[in-house]
């Protein structure tokens, strides 16, 4: 009986851990949120026309050229508690803003969408396509995005 009850236990371990691991990755990203605003902020406001520099993201590559709507940061921006990495900031159709993670959490986006709005597939100013995989829903319009690459 109790060597059933192990089995089963580590089976269901072993088929619930990337949700399990999915939402552990949610909880630490709500912890920032604070700080992804004061991020997000100045550039809802004033989208950036040509490459430079901004307090908030320090140097940065802007494409395509004549109309940008990726910036490259030259600088990654690192939050320390807890560790996450930001080398990419893709700017929507309508708005939205996608912060493209790096590091341990290479592969995943945090994103803001307007009002009623929510991630979906996309093309960014690469040409490189995302294809929608999950998201969960955080708070205030950002969610937790994974896409197909």
């Amino acid at each position: 009986m109790l060597t059933t009850l192990l089995a089963a236990s580590l089976c269901s371990l072993a088929t619930g851990h990337d949700p399990i691991a999915w939402q552990s990755k949610r909880f630490r990203m709500i912890s920032l949120l604070d700080r992804l605003e004061t991020l997000a902020q100045p550039l809802r406001q004033a989208w950036p026309t040509t490459s430079g520099e901004m307090h908030q993201t320090g140097p940065f590559m802007a494409y395509p050229v004549r109309h940008p709507r990726t910036l490259v940061l030259l600088t990654p921006v690192k939050f320390d508690s807890p560790s996450v990495t930001i080398n990419t900031i893709e700017r929507g159709r309508h708005g939205s803003l996608r912060l493209r993670l790096a590091g341990a959490d290479e592969g995943d986006w945090i994103e803001w969408h307007p009002h009623k709005r929510h991630p979906t597939s996309f093309t960014g100013g690469l040409g490189d396509s995302h294809s929608l995989q999950r998201f969960l829903p955080m708070t205030r319009g950002w969610y937790l995005v994974r896409y197909d690459s």
